[in-house]
């Protein structure tokens, strides 16, 4: 009867470590390969820091320099989609995709925040830091471009 007792909590930790290397795909199926893989990489950074540091919300604020923890992170600071007669911001969408990853891969089109001039030709221009170093990136309308903090 004890000995049935003690192999009960070894059974449920390594059902547990099932579910868990199992999770990510389950939740992530049927979403945009963007979405997917910031879900494993989210996924494999919790699970890194393991179950007693994952409501540690505070230990991975920005410091003043930019940095994220030790490691530079991206950081945005603009996002303009334009063309010669206007243009549209998508920061706030931007910065929730990309701050704090080590790199993002953004593709210039409308969908950023629709078509700020129909039939016009269009450039995504991003300003954003990697620690303490500004960086700038501009993107045709059609093509895609990493974000990097290397």
């Amino acid at each position: 009867m004890f000995k049935h007792l003690l192999l009960l909590p070894l059974a449920a930790l390594l059902s547990a470590q099932v579910v868990a290397d199992s999770f990510p795909e389950e939740r992530a199926r049927g979403r945009s390969p963007e979405y997917q893989q910031g879900f494993r990489d989210g996924w494999r950074a919790a699970q890194e820091r393991g179950p007693d540091r994952w409501d540690d919300r505070w230990e991975d604020r920005w410091d003043d320099d930019g940095y994220r923890g030790r490691r530079p992170a991206l950081r945005i600071e603009s996002a303009r989609y334009v063309s010669g007669k206007r243009k549209c911001d998508f920061t706030r969408w931007l910065s929730s995709r990309a701050n704090g990853r080590r790199e993002y891969l953004l593709d210039a089109s409308n969908r950023l925040c629709g078509d700020p001039s129909p039939g016009d030709r269009k450039q995504a221009e991003v300003q954003y830091f990697c620690g303490p170093e500004r960086q700038v990136a501009r993107i045709d309308e059609g093509e895609s471009t990493w974000l990097r903090c290397n």
